[in-house]
């Protein structure tokens, strides 16, 4: 989804492939120990918690996914996480395109997906300055759900 954002992700995006952590998949980029120039800006997408609710209704449970989009410009300079929020902000909305395309036992599963909040700092807080790696620079962080709906059937085991 934010990769379909060509001007977020693409080739000469705000934020290059190799500088776009991925923690699954084929293409795994880890985070860098320092950052340095031309390393920035880094964007990773990080799993932060589940709401299960089980036997939700009679026939039906429920699961919330929630993550977090985190950027870090490596610059003092307000204008490229401005960018990048705007560029977050506009794939979010296609959401619709990829998500409920996902099946599990043939069925389509996600429901909705929204950001929740958004925060920006300078590199301010502890954990502005972790995630900067010693970079002093613009820092947003972008919470995300997804709900997700299933057949309680289709989730017990031994189907």
């Amino acid at each position: 989804m934010l990769r379909a954002n060509t001007t977020l992700c693409g080739v000469s995006g705000l934020v290059t492939l190799s500088n776009q952590v991925a923690y699954f998949g084929t293409d795994r980029v880890a985070p860098r120990d320092v950052m340095t120039e031309g390393k920035t800006p880094e964007m990773e997408v990080v799993g932060t918690g589940l709401k299960p609710h089980l036997q939700q209704t009679s026939s039906g449970s429920a699961l919330t996914w929630r993550f977090e989009i985190r950027c870090t410009s490596g610059s003092e300079l307000a204008a490229t996480i401005h960018d990048i929020q705007w560029e977050i902000f506009r794939a979010m909305e296609a959401w619709q395109d990829f998500l409920p395309a996902l099946l599990w036992e043939g069925n389509r599963f996600v429901k909705v997906c929204r950001p929740v909040a958004a925060r920006e700092g300078l590199g301010d807080s502890r954990e502005e300055i972790r995630r900067a790696r010693g970079r002093r620079g613009w820092v947003c962080v972008w919470a995300c759900e997804v709900d997700m709906d299933f057949t309680t059937a289709d989730i017990a085991l031994g189907t």
